[in-house]
């Protein structure tokens, strides 16, 4: 994604996150900063729809994107609810009352007009602050976004082709990202305004015969000049506008946009309802409604997992077991190895096996060593390995997906997979009827990719089936894996053309089955048992059988700084 993509990606993300109940803690208030711009920091890896420069994303194009343009959309709100005059402490704007504020609007309607580069246009963005929340952009060019992230549908409209296309959205709404809301920005901006000694001054007047509160502020970035202005509804407080002026070193005006906020009861329905015309041809990328219904209410119980446990997952094959504590929004990992094996058989055999007898003494230093420790505070997500003698570590903006908790134990990421290129849905096999289970069947081509030492590692065609259990909070009960050279489902005859045969790995199948459910106090159903193996076909007999066994205290006291990263190993 290119920089000047970057003030798009800020707003969409910004107005996206407003979809989540936010609960105002102080804990909460502590994580604002960096998380505002993690998304920001994960759209450079990611692709999305190119779209051509325009004033919004220049504005954005250095550090101005990491708070002038984001107080654009805020601070006006966090002013207005203040009734003090002069320079004004922005430090002491209250948290919550400005998130009350923010979640009365159902949607928010910006219209955004000025100059970039010496061209004049006009943008439109909407925002629905409702249920998982819906955010539009029509852009200068006439082309349309249209994200819907309850349904996970995107839908993008090409005015040149005159095409919609529909593809899967993905980023579903987590606990962790029910912290995503304006507070990330506000805090983000009180703390980079601290460091560039920004000044908010406050006079009063009248706009668009409303009383206004009218803030200024000017800030030097990247050799750059902004000058923001943000006129606030004295009554409502609410913003109505906001200016920004930006000067380059030879005092060139670089930007010069005037934006207006309206706040509608409703706002468009479809992507028809900002402009796209009906006539427009449409060609979904999307799995069939009924695949999405099902990892829609799949994903729901998966979102509404347990939140606040410790769980000890033992290995029946490695002898390492896995400590999984999980209080909020953050969440630790650790994976301990016995000092000696022959001690833990011996224990393990003649002591009663429980949660507590475990974690007793799985936490011991004198029994365990650790290999490796993930932690995700709410911000960052931290990786520290090579435990305990040489340990090297490496921090991720976000959650990183490979730190996996109980969630993904009982409930895969079936939507991770979804692409134009894979094939998803609902088939009945003698399994499913036998159990009363919903199968989801994916099929995926295979993959060629280079490595970093420049070899290529060939994965085969895929065919998932992930067995549902609709009676146990849609628990993934069994997942097959087939992985197989010739499948007829890979289109492209030719894509191995240049590979060494005996670079490519035989077919197989790895299966992985819950075979004993537990129910936690609070109802909740997880995953007790879980066996693993592999078979391949030169063999036709499992390679390995593993059995992984979940031992769960859920509404624990945890450990003093258990999930301070200032306490990982150095």
């Amino acid at each position: 994604m290119k920089n000047t993509d970057n003030i798009e990606k800020v707003v969409q993300d910004f107005c996206a996150v407003r979809k989540s109940t936010v609960k105002t803690t102080t804990e909460m208030d502590r994580k604002i900063i960096n998380d505002a711009l993690a998304a920001q920091e994960k759209s450079k890896k990611t692709t999305s729809a190119k779209l051509e420069p325009n004033i919004w994303r220049t504005i954005m194009n250095n550090r101005i994107t990491k708070f002038a343009a984001a107080a654009v959309i805020i601070i006006a709100v966090l002013i207005g609810i203040n009734q003090f005059g002069g320079s004004i402490n922005i430090t002491t704007v209250a948290l919550a009352q400005v998130t009350e504020n923010m979640k009365k609007m159902p949607w928010m309607h910006l219209i955004i007009k000025g100059l970039d580069k010496g061209k004049k246009g006009t943008q439109e963005k909407w925002v629905s602050f409702e249920g998982k929340g819906i955010w539009i952009s029509k852009e200068l060019d006439g082309s349309v976004i249209f994200l819907d992230y309850g349904k996970h549908k995107n839908y993008t409209y090409d005015p040149v082709s005159r095409t919609i296309t529909s593809s899967y959205l993905h980023g579903y709404v987590t606990p962790e990202d029910e912290l995503l809301s304006p507070l990330f920005m506000l805090e983000f901006f009180i703390k980079e305004a601290d460091k560039q000694n920004a000044e908010i001054t406050r006079t009063v007047g009248v706009y668009q015969n409303k009383d206004v509160e009218i803030n200024e502020m000017q800030l030097l970035l990247d050799d750059r000049n902004h000058k923001i202005k943000l006129l606030v509804d004295s009554e409502r407080a609410l913003i109505l506008a906001g200016f920004v002026k930006s000067t380059d070193s030879n005092n060139n005006i670089v930007i010069d946009a005037e934006m207006q906020f309206e706040y509608p009861e409703h706002g468009p329905a479809n992507i028809y309802d900002v402009g796209v015309p009906g006539s427009a041809k449409l060609v979904s990328n999307l799995p069939p409604d009924y695949v999405l219904d099902i990892l829609a209410k799949y994903q729901s119980c998966r979102e509404k997992m347990l939140n606040q446990y410790i769980a000890v997952v033992t290995d029946s094959t490695i002898k390492r077991v896995e400590i999984i504590y999980r209080n909020g929004n953050s969440m630790k990992t650790e994976h301990l190895y016995p000092r000696n094996y022959e001690s833990w058989t011996e224990y393990s055999n003649k002591m009663e096996i429980n949660f507590d007898s475990l974690l007793k003494w799985w936490t011991n230093n004198d029994n365990s060593r650790l290999s490796d420790i993930y932690l995700y505070d709410g911000q960052n997500d931290y990786f520290v390995y090579g435990l305990p003698d040489e340990p090297k570590s490496y921090k991720t903006q976000g959650h990183n997906p490979n730190h996996k908790g109980l969630a993904d134990i009982g409930w895969p990421n079936i939507s991770q997979w979804i692409s134009s290129d894979r094939e998803f849905r609902i088939i009945d096999t003698d399994y499913s009827m036998q159990n009363s289970l919903i199968c989801i069947e994916a099929l995926m081509p295979g993959v060629i990719t280079t490595i970093s030492s420049g070899e290529q590692h060939v994965s085969l065609p895929t065919r998932s089936l992930y067995y549902i259990d609709p009676y146990h909070d849609y628990i993934c009960v069994k997942a097959d894996f087939y992985s197989q050279l010739d499948a007829p489902w890979h289109k492209d005859t030719s894509w191995l053309d240049g590979i060494e045969r005996s670079d490519i790995r035989e077919d197989s199948t790895t299966y992985n089955e819950v075979v004993d459910l537990a129910q936690a106090n609070s109802g909740h159903w997880y995953p007790k048992k879980i066996k693993k193996w592999t078979v391949k076909n030169s063999s036709k007999s499992p390679e390995r059988i593993t059995f992984e066994t979940v031992y769960l205290k859920t509404n624990p006291e945890f450990p003093e700084g258990i999930f301070d990263p200032d306490k990982l190993p150095q």
